[in-house]
């Protein structure tokens, strides 16, 4: 996978810290000022060893970065680049209205002006010009449906319940035999407690404490606050061990375990010692998992970044 230079305005930071992050799950090498610069290290340096080594420089291009000299500096050193030797390398992307360069008018930009997944669909285009079919997949199966760019777009917007996306991901997958597709939504649809066992769903990992004793909720001296119960909990280690667990719930049961206030709620797990330990001597005692209310809305967009990726791998190249 290639590494790719995000050129961007600090004002526009926080698309270009969520593309970076799209671009990393989608397993290409993404370079960030800010994941790559450390403090007290020379800032110039850094850029040009960054610009000399990536093989691409996406451009954000918006009313904030087409006024900075630092951007323009840096996509040019590229754009010259591409010049000499005719290979694309500068890959403008539009964030939001502006006077698009001199230089970057004639090339095709992928458009994130109104939805965020379109334009990671043009995006990827650049990097995969030709759909990789495998041996298993009968080469007279169209991988072209215009229903999935419809579906990915319907995933990221969030309007819709992503158990009804995953539904009819299922169906796609089953239309197009994507035998991958499919055992993930069926696995989402009525979750992963058998299958947890056989395979490990890294997107549904989450940071848990386990213990076999059960928290006094109504203790006063926490005063009602999750971050006091939290603290108390990471305090005191012999009594409640962190380790890492699969959250196995449906999806759609995730999304109504969801709470209001994820940042004042307290997530408990109650099960028995040998499913979560196998080895443990007692394997029927009660054991219970706490974690903070923010891990049901993690694992939900973990999902839904895993559905998006998979999605996206069975486009067409643009």
């Amino acid at each position: 996978m290639p590494k790719i230079f995000i050129s961007h305005s600090s004002k526009d930071k926080q698309f270009a810290l969520q593309l970076a992050s799209d671009l990393k799950e989608l397993g290409h090498q993404p370079w960030l000022d800010e994941w790559e610069i450390k403090v007290g290290e020379c800032i110039v340096s850094n850029v040009q060893r960054g610009l000399e080594e990536c093989e691409y420089v996406i451009v954000v291009l918006s009313e904030n970065s087409v006024k900075s000299n630092w951007v323009e500096n840096e996509w040019k050193a590229k754009y010259w680049d591409e010049v000499e030797t005719g290979k694309i390398m500068v890959l403008p992307v539009l964030i939001s209205n502006c006077t698009i360069p001199s230089l970057l008018k004639t090339k095709r930009y992928a458009d994130f002006r109104k939805n965020l997944a379109i334009g990671m669909v043009h995006l990827m285009g650049a990097f995969s010009p030709v759909v990789k079919v495998e041996p298993s997949v009968p080469t007279n199966i169209q991988s072209n449906n215009p229903d999935v760019s419809v579906l990915i777009e319907l995933t990221q917007s969030r309007s819709t319940p992503l158990s009804k996306c995953i539904a009819k991901a299922l169906t796609l997958a089953k239309n197009t035999k994507d035998k991958a597709l499919e055992y993930f939504c069926r696995n989402e649809l009525v979750g992963w407690e058998e299958e947890a066992r056989k395979k490990r769903p890294l997107h549904r990992v989450v940071q848990v404490y386990a213990s076999f004793m059960e928290l006094n909720m109504q203790y006063m001296g926490w005063g009602g606050s999750t971050s006091s119960t939290l603290s108390y909990i990471k305090g005191n280690s012999d009594e409640f061990i962190p380790t890492k667990m699969v959250l196995p719930h449906a999806i759609a049961d995730l999304e109504t375990e969801v709470p209001a206030n994820p940042g004042n709620k307290l997530m408990c797990v109650k099960g028995t010692a040998g499913t979560f330990f196998p080895s443990v001597e007692q394997p029927d005692l009660p054991i219970f998992m706490y974690a903070a209310g923010t891990v049901y809305g993690q694992v939900i967009e973990s999902t839904r970044r895993e559905l998006t990726k998979m999605l996206i791998e069975i486009l067409p190249g643009q």
